[in-house]
Formats: structure tokens, sequence, C-alpha cells
């Protein structure tokens, strides 16, 4: 029973982790968009909006886009929650990637920031 309560508890801090490592990249955009005087979006598809916009502006890639919609997917899913219904090997798989996606965000970022400069 213990190990099962550890399985619960490891599975649904990772989940926590990663809505938050997505909260934060959705921040750093914004502010991006704000210090350029672009306004974020407001409509209820905000969230992939936001990718959408920041990809039109340059700020990040299609491809870093597409990536960072599956985190933007899974915090819905996390945040509704319907967590109980993830599947195991895709959210080891999204961990398994967060940090070499936020490296790769924070290079694209630095690279638009620095040709704005």
């Amino acid at each position: 029973m213990m190990l099962y309560k550890y399985i619960c508890f490891t599975k649904r801090f990772t989940q926590f982790f990663k809505m938050r490592i997505a909260a934060g990249i959705e921040n750093i955009l914004k502010q991006i968009l704000h210090d350029i005087g672009i306004p974020t979006p407001s409509s209820s598809l905000w969230h992939r909006d936001l990718l959408i916009l920041a990809s039109e502006e340059n700020i990040i890639t299609g491809t870093m886009r597409k990536r960072l919609a599956k985190y933007l997917a899974f915090c819905h899913f996390f945040v509704r929650a319907y967590s109980f219904l993830l599947d195991e090997r895709e959210l080891k798989l999204l961990v398994g990637d967060i940090f070499d996606t936020y490296k790769a965000f924070e290079e694209e970022t630095d690279i638009w920031i620095s040709r704005k400069r």
C-alpha cells in the first residue's frame, strides 16, 4: 500500500511540475509580446493562440510551437481533473523531454532577443 501511495504521489507531483513549467513558458512569451507592444490573445483558446502568435512573430519556430502544444494540451487535461485518465507512457515521454524542450525554448527566445537589441 505504501508503494502505491508513493507512486501516486510521484505521478501527481510530476504532473504538477510539468504544468508549472508550461505556465512559466507562457508567461515568458506573454512578457516578450508585451515588451514589443503586441497584445496577448484573450480568446477562450488563448493558450493555443499565444503559441501561434509567438511563432508568427518569430519568437519561437513552428517546430517549437508544436512541441510546446503537447505541454499545453497536457495542462488542459490536468487542470480539468482528467489526470486519472493519463497514460503513464505518455507522461514519461513528456517528462523525459521537458528539460530538452525548455533548453531549446530558451535558446530560441535568446536568439530572438539578441536580434532585437
